[in-house]
């Protein structure tokens, strides 16, 4: 879905019936692109992606060591940038991803997925604005899941249920202090995340400008 932002006069308000109301605007000289960060999904600039990695079925965390990431199983599957790529980051938003995964992989690892199912994406993002790594823990449940009739591939829709950061400073035996989780926004999204799609959704933007003939 994409959403607009325009002003307008209204010209008149008619209900042709019970329970329906008709507003009648001009058609606006101007629309700018104000989609919803929530909304917005882009496909991770292939040098914005420093490296990704999923957690499910038996290797997911307990909810008991959430907190503790040297009690956490080896990822399932990783994306490492020229070394190795288990599954594929297709999009991005504030509120959740869209990850594929080969046939190949799921045979050899024996996954299997389901709808409403649980799992957690950590993803590793660039920010050139800081000139630093931005890294993202994302719990999320499946939301819906393709299957490709020819390769056999997936594609799998996620949801955020709430996302976790670094916490800053080591612990008394001088290991990183692991990681904090943190609820969503109020509008169901991870609002730095959001704020670092809409940057880069700007910067493409702004490279592949809308030609207005």
């Amino acid at each position: 879905y994409t959403y607009y932002t325009f002003s307008s006069k209204i010209e008149g308000i008619h209900s042709p019936k019970q329970g329906v109301c008709h507003i009648t605007l001009p058609l606006p000289t101007r629309l700018e692109n104000r989609q919803k960060r929530s909304f917005l999904r882009i496909t991770p600039p292939h040098d914005f992606i420093l490296g990704a990695a999923l957690w499910c079925g038996d290797d997911m965390p307990r909810p008991e060591i959430l907190q503790n990431l040297q009690e956490w199983s080896r990822p399932t599957l990783l994306q490492l940038p020229g070394r190795t790529q288990q599954f594929q980051m297709l999009d991005l938003s504030a509120g959740g991803a869209r990850v594929g995964i080969v046939n190949q992989i799921i045979r050899s690892y024996r996954l299997q997925f389901s709808a409403v199912e649980q799992l957690i994406l950590m993803v590793d993002l660039h920010d050139p604005e800081q000139d630093k790594r931005l890294r993202y823990w994302l719990l999320c449940r499946i939301q819906n899941i393709w299957r490709e009739h020819a390769t056999r591939d997936i594609q799998m829709g996620l949801q955020f249920l709430a996302w976790a950061k670094p916490k800053e400073g080591t612990d008394s035996s001088g290991e990183p202090a692991g990681i904090e989780w943190l609820r969503l926004s109020s509008a169901s999204e991870v609002e730095s995340l959001g704020n670092w799609i809409m940057r880069r959704h700007l910067e493409l933007f702004r490279d592949s400008p809308v030609d207005p003939e």
